[in-house]
């Protein structure tokens, strides 16, 4: 496609294959159309949409996704991709609190997933307690989810438990533990922001938002898998990653698993690697990443897909 800059919008024509040197399409001129690509924040995109200057929005995540209540009811409107990938908070630092590894470990267990999400009504959302997106290329199985035979009253038991045990090891003076989050802007995330301050209320954790990502203790992670295996999101949460607290002996099984010789022998190196990291509660998984996306019923071209990617070729291409 060729792109030209009009204003604040970039129009991109389609390129006729002759030019390029391939065997022309009969009627090419009336079979494509030029794409219009603007780049909008998120009230401002839905906004456009509604008032029919827009037919698609892309890029659509959590924080923006409450948005959409505005759009009305129009079947098939909203799309919802089938996303893989990493949707939770990594743990920023081992300071404090967050030294043990069984204190990360109570911050994962109350969170409530299924309430978490449940104001945004999206349905086929899939809350998991494991890093690895089950069923994939080297994930073997043999991982379930976590605290599956405890209850959320339970579980919150043994979190609050291992807080009061923290201050009274901290002696007299130690007070009730608080911790930064950094979410992005938007009311989705401060949906999610009053949810889990409720969540580590729930044990005596306090929470507060911080302004910026550096110095905080909790990140928001959301990002869509490259590549659908679970080497993938090994990586994403590898000391190399350079981002946030991690574990070398998970590092260590996944550079065993890149030089296993047999697709068996891998497996069990990656399913290792994530039992280490499950252990050193380095990242507290919520579920699947939510990706949205607004057409109107005259767009073709447009495809749901678990990569979230959508080509703007194919959106330039008139049916027949």
């Amino acid at each position: 496609m060729i792109a030209a800059r009009a204003g604040d919008r970039t129009l991109l024509t389609a390129i006729d294959p002759v030019q390029l040197g391939m065997p022309a399409i009969d009627r090419w001129a009336e079979r494509t159309r030029r794409i219009e690509l603007r780049r909008l924040r998120g009230e401002d995109a839905v906004a456009a949409f509604n008032e029919g200057s827009v037919d698609l929005v892309l890029g659509g995540r959590i924080q923006d996704f409450l948005l959409t209540r505005s759009v009305g009811i129009l079947r098939g409107t909203i799309q919802l991709d089938p996303v893989i990938g990493l949707f939770g908070l990594r743990v920023m630092n081992e300071q404090g609190f967050l030294s043990q590894a069984a204190n990360r470990e109570a911050l994962a267990m109350t969170v409530d997933r299924d309430a978490l999400i449940a104001p945004f009504g999206v349905g086929g959302w899939v809350p998991t307690t494991r890093i690895v997106s089950p069923s994939l290329d080297g994930d073997l199985g043999t991982i379930g989810e976590r605290w599956s035979g405890q209850t959320i009253e339970e579980r919150r038991a043994v979190a609050a438990a291992r807080v009061r045990d923290w201050i009274a090891s901290n002696g007299a003076e130690a007070s009730r533990p608080r911790l930064t989050i950094w979410l992005p802007d938007g009311g989705g995330s401060s949906v999610l922001f009053e949810r889990l301050s409720s969540n580590f209320a729930a044990i005596g954790v306090g929470l507060d938002r911080a302004e910026a990502q550096e110095g905080a203790d909790l990140l928001l992670i959301d990002d869509v898998a490259r590549y659908p295996r679970a080497a993938w999101f090994l990586n994403r949460l590898s000391c190399r990653a350079r981002r946030g607290i991690c574990s070398p002996e998970a590092d260590a099984r996944v550079a065993d698993a890149a030089v296993a010789v047999s697709s068996a022998e891998r497996a069990a190196m990656l399913t290792e690697a994530e039992a280490e990291l499950a252990g050193a509660n380095v990242f507290i998984p919520f579920g699947t990443p939510i990706r949205w996306s607004l057409v109107r019923g005259t767009v073709s071209g447009f495809s749901p897909n678990q990569w979230g990617w959508h080509p703007l070729m194919p959106l330039a291409w008139l049916p027949k």
